[in-house]
């Protein structure tokens, strides 16, 4: 055995250790004018935790465990790294200054102990081993919380800027349809009047999608508000609105059975539309795209089918994800744009009416997404 083991080592020389932690932090700019407890902050604690875990026995599956960032985790509450990497972050330290002083501190530790001539004990390897492990778990712990607060701060950031846009935009586009309507404006005039309204209304379908991204991403579902009537005008106006957009493309709707229940005929247009414009998009330019309304007993179905490649499997389990290139085909990039918004609004929108959607694809067979809308909602998600 060595002659002090570093499990041991740690807590008997924490006061050094720390200090050695804190003159690296001092090096950051963030951390210029802290205080030692900030600079500090929860590094006893990951030390201790560290040195408990490594003075327990470990099979062979808590080590594999560990190795995925699954360790042990305390009954409630946030771990002392995930606790550490909220402070950081607050304090403004960016993520790879965090995970910087992670590395110093490992380098520090092993440092010391090779000092006191540990290293050349033939079990020293076992520990150093055991010791990497626990602070990768923390590393792994840090790292995953200040990314999450950092993606939710993003997403929360995005929600109140499009929140108060929109009275701005609003003012912009009644001010804009008040002088169109009017008769006192010139053919140049009225021209540029159409510009600035086209030009609104485009911005603000643009803020409309990151607002309901940020919405369901933050843990609430989109609002609707349902009204009885049949999805069939719904259906015809979204196929001619992008016909309209896309005339050199052919697109054929299909209705059958009874397409009435209870809908946000809003919300299903804006859930049709996307389906329409991806398949457009990503289909075959010279085939057509078919869109079948269908009822059915308790259901009614949506569907939106084009012709093209098959999507490889490991793009459809992340196709509904947001940020991600809807249905991306490497043989044709063409028309690829976009925020990759449209399908993960989509079923968040089925969802919403308790509905489900899903994906099909083959070679030969093209790509085919379909929503189950039921016509009794029972109970809506909550907003």
């Amino acid at each position: 055995m060595p002659k002090t083991t570093l499990a041991e080592f740690i807590v008997s020389n924490m006061e050094t250790i720390l200090q050695e932690w804190e003159q690296y932090a001092k090096g950051i700019p963030e951390a210029v004018g802290m205080d030692t407890e900030t600079l500090q902050d929860h590094a006893e604690q990951i030390l201790r935790t560290i040195a408990r875990d490594m003075a327990q026995p470990q099979s062979s599956d808590q080590q594999d465990a560990k190795s995925k960032g699954h360790g042990p985790r305390p009954l409630k509450g946030d771990t002392p790294a995930e606790e550490h990497a909220s402070g950081r972050q607050r304090d403004g330290f960016g993520l790879v200054d965090m995970v910087s002083a992670y590395r110093a501190l490992r380098a520090s530790v092993l440092r010391l102990w090779e000092m006191e001539g540990n290293f050349a004990d033939r079990d020293a390897v076992a520990e150093i081993t055991r010791f990497n492990e626990a602070v990768d778990q923390a590393l792994s712990e840090s790292v995953g919380l200040y990314s999450e607060q950092l993606d939710r701060s993003r997403e929360l950031f995005i929600g109140v800027l499009g929140h108060d846009l929109r009275n701005p935009l609003s003012a912009v586009l009644n001010a804009a349809k008040y002088l169109q309507d009017s008769e006192a404006l010139s053919g140049g005039q009225f021209k540029s009047v159409s510009v600035i309204l086209r030009s609104g209304m485009r911005l603000r379908d643009m803020l409309s999608d990151p607002l309901d991204v940020t919405r369901t991403r933050l843990g609430q579902s989109l609002p609707i508000a349902r009204t009885p009537g049949a999805l069939t005008v719904t259906c015809q106006d979204m196929v001619e609105e992008a016909q309209a957009h896309h005339p050199e493309h052919t697109l054929r709707l299909r209705l059958e059975g009874d397409l009435a229940g209870s809908w946000d005929l809003a919300r299903l247009g804006q859930m049709l539309s996307n389906l329409i414009e991806n398949a457009i998009r990503h289909g075959a330019p010279d085939k057509p795209v078919t869109i079948l309304a269908r009822g059915e007993a308790e259901f009614v179905s949506l569907g939106v089918h084009n012709e093209g490649p098959r999507i490889p499997e490991s793009a459809l389990r992340r196709i509904f994800e947001p940020l991600t290139q809807e249905q991306e085909s490497p043989a044709d990039h063409r028309q690829a744009g976009g925020l990759g918004l449209g399908l993960y609004i989509a079923r968040a929108i089925a969802e919403a009416h308790c509905g489900s959607i899903e994906v099909q694809s083959s070679q030969g067979g093209g790509t085919t997404f379909t929503a189950r809308l039921p016509r009794k909602h029972g109970r809506d998600k909550p907003v």
